[in-house]
């Protein structure tokens, strides 16, 4: 196992939000005080399927705290409290009729919802980094955490047009496993 590194620089899936509207997120760790560290990481989210597509981006910071003894650098054991910010912007376009009378065909139209959803969330993880004399690192961790998500948008439906406005929140499990290079 490696001792001499300082920084990891990794790739993962993780499950904070609910619903997994971020999968994958890039992380940079690096150190800040003997066995323990600072986690940023960056959750891009683009979809296209059909007439729907999402896009967005998270945030997340972690300060990690590193309990395994007789280890140095980010390896072994550790607790980390986590807090992430996300937007994602979602958009679907379809075919709708009008009937206008009933000997008339029906009008055919397309419509559009857009959605904007506002995404915090904060928990903690229990986990465990191997960094190894190669520089690969796998980190596997698992936790709990509380969600608010807040959408807001516009929707058409037979010739109406509302907005949605509500939040959505409540506990969600969370589940990371990432791989990477410590330097």
């Amino acid at each position: 196992m490696s001792t001499t590194h300082s920084n990891v620089f990794k790739i993962g899936t993780n499950t904070f939000f609910y619903g997994d509207e971020f999968p994958f997120n890039v992380s940079w760790e690096t150190k800040i005080a003997n066995r323990q560290s600072l986690q940023i990481s960056l959750s891009p989210r683009l979809y296209k399927s059909g007439n729907e597509s999402t896009n967005g981006l998270a945030l997340s910071l972690a300060y990690r705290k590193y309990i395994s003894k007789g280890r140095e650098g980010l390896q072994g054991l550790y607790f980390s409290p986590i807090v992430k910010y996300g937007v994602l912007k979602d958009r679907q376009v379809y075919t709708d009729y009008i009937f206008t009378s009933p000997t008339a065909p029906p009008t055919m139209i397309e419509k559009t919802n857009n959605y904007r959803v506002n995404s915090l969330s904060a928990g903690f993880l229990f986990g465990k980094q191997w960094v190894y004399k190669s520089g690969f690192s796998l980190d596997i961790s698992g936790g709990i955490g509380f969600y608010n998500n807040k959408y807001n948008g516009d929707n058409q439906s037979n010739s109406y047009f509302y907005r949605r406005d509500n939040n959505e929140y409540g506990i969600t499990p969370n589940l990371n496993i990432s791989v990477g290079y410590a330097f």
